[in-house]
């Protein structure tokens, strides 16, 4: 998605709250002059590809989002819904895999 911000943007931001990753990508910024039609200037604001999101640290490698953010500028994180699916499967296959060994 673009998005337009009035100082330009960091390519990537990551802060680390607990367990949880907040991440701001901001990637090909153009400087863009907006006329203001009240007062007849222009003032500077930088559009550019975004992409913000939050997840678990467990569920993302920061460092390779600060080494490759084009790799992310359309990433979304698992639903709790979708990871809580995931969770279930495991434990059938865990399941599955003690009737197996008899366990």
């Amino acid at each position: 998605m673009r998005e337009r911000f009035t100082t330009e943007p960091q390519k990537v931001s990551i802060i680390t709250d607990g367990n949880t990753v907040y991440c701001q990508i901001a990637l090909n910024a153009e400087e863009i002059d907006v006329p203001d039609i009240e007062t007849e200037t222009t003032h500077t604001e930088w559009e550019c590809d975004f992409n913000s999101f939050h997840c678990s640290r467990f569920d993302i490698d920061i460092e390779d989002v600060r080494l490759n953010p084009e790799m992310y500028i359309d990433f979304k994180p698992e639903s709790v819904s979708d990871a809580e699916q995931r969770l279930r499967d495991i434990e059938n296959a865990l399941a599955e895999l003690g009737d197996i060994i008899g366990g």
